[in-house]
């Protein structure tokens, strides 16, 4: 998928330091699908953090930037985080942030400062609860591909 269309969306909201997409889309694994006219959808949801200091205004916002990029991307979800810069920096021993320091993509925001910001730490801290919940939700995306869709790249 060509993360270009965000970068362009978000540059408008001046009030974000950073935008970070991860799930499918970080790991570049964002699955899409053709329609009977040939044009490709996005099948999944995007999922988003936005990193701001002024949370209270972002989030009056939400709802238009949720509207606006389902109408751009034609999914049906689009899940948003909203972290202040504290919370971005606060490491967690949590497949999630685990993921999320190997597999982002910065949408916006210094690609650079990101790395020096989401340091991964040793494998062997996270639960094997936190593995299986990856494990469960992963396969549960995997599988829903494969209900009768042409899948593309």
């Amino acid at each position: 998928m060509d993360s270009t269309i965000l970068v362009s969306y978000f540059e408008k909201y001046t009030l974000l330091d950073y935008v970070i997409a991860y799930g499918s889309m970080g790991r570049e694994e964002t699955p899409c699908v053709k329609d009977q006219a040939g044009n490709v959808n996005l099948y999944n949801d995007l999922d988003l953090i936005l990193v701001t200091e002024e949370k209270v205004k972002i989030a009056l916002m939400v709802p238009k930037i949720k509207k606006e990029i389902k109408e751009l991307f034609g999914v049906k979800w689009v899940d948003l985080l909203i972290w202040d810069n504290i919370q971005l920096r606060k490491k967690r021993n949590t497949i999630f942030y685990y993921d999320l320091c190997f597999k982002h993509l910065a949408i916006k925001g210094s690609k650079k400062d990101l790395a020096k910001i989401l340091v991964p730490f040793p494998q062997k801290k996270i639960s094997t609860y936190d593995f299986y919940c990856m494990y469960q939700t992963r396969m549960w995306a995997a599988m829903s591909l494969l209900i009768g869709h042409e899948g593309c790249h």
